[in-house]
């Protein structure tokens, strides 16, 4: 098929036209020529120059000559690039009148400003570039270089993006905001398709989902350009049309309809790159537009569904947690480095006002970018942030009691998040502040009074309970000072548990204290907690009696949520204390040959982990911690083949049946680590010796008897729960174990 006198012709595999090689051969010399002809033009005087400076003609020329690139591009990039260049050099030569004529001129309707219609045509070719080098990329062999098969379209690629960044340096001023706000403009559509191409839409990291191969020749054209087009944005100067101390850049970028990941990564860039230009931080952290302030709102919508900010996309927040949050974390934290005095107090706010909103990331975020602050500030900053927050704490908590139930539980959020950076903080401290601080708000008192009132309350009884401290993270000096705190608080609670107290708020009060000291007694090295075993038993077997008989319902607003879930989950809660640093403890307590309480605490932890909420999982947690007490019992045993006492014997078989009839998680990865270790521990452990077969007569009796009134009490029309039928199954399956073993060792006489 023939088009044109036979200029045209279509391939055989596909629609698109195609030059033939003689007529591309032609328009190349003709487009070379035209290109040397205006250039000479240019550098001479002659009627096309001075006709050219005439009012819009230099606009139109170049309108015409980039519309007509911009069609041959599907034609053949061969025909397409010396028009651009042709474009592009005299756009560059008459850059000053293009710009006098463009911002005197009202747009048109139809086609707008030379600016708006370049970047369009500019865009559309990138595009379309861009799409033929991802599907031949995607159809290349492995072995092909696609910087050789690739070459004229990379080239025009590299030259596209380098033509845009010239436009929008040249064009985008601080008095051309105004053309550049709405939604539709030319400009905010690159701008979203660049983020887009480069980030996968803004969560990921750059080049993802583009085939590996070309993401190295696109880190010098596309991904470039995204980079100079922001840092050139970032040094523009307040609009002089409008009274404000804010970039023209700052109003285009808040007007945009960006997706708050884009935003994120825009704001990101913008703001590593101010440490290289000290002199626009004014222009970016001002009372009326504050970047940081600006970055945790966008922050804080990443990830959300609509307007429901309790909709979270899993894959979203999946992403937030690689790549995405690390590279925000990093450019936030360079800014700090050549962040001026007079700009602190607007970075404070942010910071403030990012810890307590709705968004968990934007929590997290908050807190590692103050850590930072404070690590690498100096010493005085972080003693004056850390009495600052300390001194908040107590006086927020002191009021608690006077607020309603939703008052309250808004500022124990707030107090939860406070305190979680608090402790933090406190790492941070020289030794001598740190023991200065622990001086001023001692360790060793709780709060066990007779009634609960907060604002009657010692400072650091009140304060603790909301700073999750980590003393293993101490200074040495202020660890042992820490420490021996801890010891006399255990003793002091170990003294009230004794009394027995009477009253619901007393009683709810000492169980609160009892757990935060267990919660300090796991950051503390188990060789330590010697002197004070037989204490932190007795406090562990109080509140596990305590919290399975009842549980108190008016703990809301003595302590924080983390601690308030401590009481209403006592078996994973005690289970996960006992796995920080009874390990060692279990193995001395299961070894021994006498019965102890720490022996006695982990049998009724095991027992009461499978079998006070029948029919409901074991959790994940609960597993942890008896791998954790049995990995290390199984290991000694066959690595050196030795007879372990009767009561580790006993308890290895018990664990051994109760963990096959318990009900689990099918992804448990816990539960077959356990069902592992007891198979290969159990051949070595020797058997229990009887006195005699007739010790057992008793229990086969009651079995019997238990049997006889459970089958006297069905009914064909009963129905029977879920929870019930589950806790047959179990108990079924351990008769079984039972029965197997006594058939073996009757085989075995």
């Amino acid at each position: 098929m023939s088009k044109s006198g036979g200029c045209f012709q279509k391939e055989p595999t596909g629609g698109c036209l195609v030059l033939e090689e003689a007529k591309l051969k032609r328009i190349f010399n003709l487009s070379y020529e035209l290109q040397s002809y205006f250039i000479a033009s240019m550098t001479s005087s002659c009627p096309l120059k001075e006709e050219l400076y005439k009012s819009g003609a230099a606009s139109a020329l170049c309108l015409s000559i980039f519309g007509a690139a911009n069609s041959a591009d599907k034609l053949d990039a061969r025909a397409s690039l010396p028009l651009w260049k042709l474009a592009s050099s005299v756009m560059q030569q008459y850059k000053s009148e293009i710009r006098s004529y463009d911002c005197n001129q009202t747009p048109l309707k139809t086609e707008g400003l030379f600016f708006e219609q370049v970047l369009r045509l500019l865009l559309d070719s990138v595009g379309y570039f861009f799409k033929e080098c991802e599907k031949s990329s995607k159809e290349a062999p492995p072995d092909v270089n696609l910087e050789t098969s690739l070459n004229t379209k990379l080239k025009m690629l590299n030259l596209l993006t380098r033509i845009i960044t010239f436009c929008i340096r040249e064009f985008v001023s601080s008095s051309s905001p105004a053309d550049l706000a709405p939604g539709n403009s030319a400009f905010i559509a690159w701008m979203k398709w660049m983020i887009n191409i480069r980030f996968a839409g803004g969560l990921h990291a750059s080049g993802t989902g583009i085939a590996s191969k070309l993401v190295d020749s696109l880190e010098s054209s596309i991904f470039l350009a995204i980079d100079i087009v922001i840092s050139h944005l970032m040094t523009l100067a307040p609009d002089p049309q409008k009274n404000v101390e804010y970039s023209a850049a700052a109003s285009i970028l808040r007007n945009a309809a960006f997706t708050p990941a884009a935003r994120c990564r825009i704001y990101g860039i913008i703001m590593a790159g101010l440490p290289q230009h000290s002199h626009c931080y004014p222009r970016w952290i001002t009372d009326e537009f504050n970047l940081y302030a600006e970055f945790f709102n966008a922050l804080s919508e990443v990830g959300t569904l609509g307007s429901g900010a309790d909709q979270v996309d899993k894959n979203e927040l999946s992403a937030c947690a690689d790549e995405f949050y690390v590279t925000l974390l990093k450019q936030f934290c360079a800014s700090l480095c050549g962040l001026p005095a007079g700009c602190f107090f607007r970075l404070e706010q942010a910071l403030l006002h990012g810890l307590l909103s709705k968004s968990p990331l934007t929590n997290l975020m908050v807190a590692d970018i103050w850590c930072f602050l404070v690590r690498y500030g100096t010493g005085d900053l972080c003693w004056q942030y850390v009495t600052t927050f300390a001194s908040t704490i107590d006086q927020l908590s002191k009021q608690l009691s006077s607020q309603t139930p939703a008052n309250r539980k808004q500022n124990l959020v707030y107090l939860d998040r406070l305190g979680q950076l608090l402790s933090r903080w406190i790492i941070f401290l020289t030794p001598r502040q740190q023991c200065q601080f622990f001086q001023r708000y001692p360790l060793s008192h709780p709060n066990i009074g007779d009634s609960f009132d907060p604002a009657m309350c010692e400072s650091s009884s009140i304060l603790w309970r909301f700073v999750p401290l980590r003393i293993d993270r101490l200074q040495k000096s202020a660890q042992t000072m820490a420490k021996n705190q801890i010891f006399e608080r255990l003793t002091e609670l170990s003294s009230a548990v004794d009394e027995h107290p009477s009253g619901n708020d007393r009683r709810t009060h000492l169980l609160l204290e009892v757990s935060l000291s267990l919660h300090f007694a796991d950051f503390l090295p188990a060789s330590s907690l010697d002197p004070v075993v037989t204490t932190v038993t007795r406090l562990i077997s109080y509140l596990f009696d305590q919290l399975r008989s009842d549980r108190p319902d008016n703990a809301l607003g003595l302590g924080p949520l983390w601690l308030l879930d401590s009481l209403n989950q006592p078996v994973a809660d005690l289970c996960n204390h006992l796995s920080h640093w009874i390990p060692s403890l279990a193995y001395r307590s299961l070894s021994a040959s006498q019965q102890n309480s720490a022996s006695d605490t982990l049998q009724m932890l095991l027992d009461a982990a499978v079998s006070s909420r029948p029919g409901e999982q074991v959790s994940d947690l609960v597993l942890g911690a008896f791998c954790t007490w049995l990995l290390p019992t199984c290991t000694d045993l066959l690595r050196d083949q030795a007879p372990a006492s009767r009561q580790h014997n006993q308890w290895l078989r018990v664990l051994s049946s109760i963990v096959r009839s318990v009900k689990i998680k099918s992804s448990s990865s816990y539960h077959k680590m356990l069902t592992d270790s007891l198979e290969k521990c159990l051949p070595v452990v020797p058997e229990l010796p009887s006195d005699s077969s007739s010790t057992i007569d008793p229990f086969i009796g009651d079995i019997a008897r238990s049997i006889d009134r459970l089958e006297a009490s069905l009914r064909p029309t009963s129905v029977w729960a879920d929870s019930q039928l589950e806790t047959l199954r179990g108990m079924s399956n351990r008769l079984q174990d039972i029965v197997n073993t006594m058939s073996e060792r009757g085989q075995k006489g």
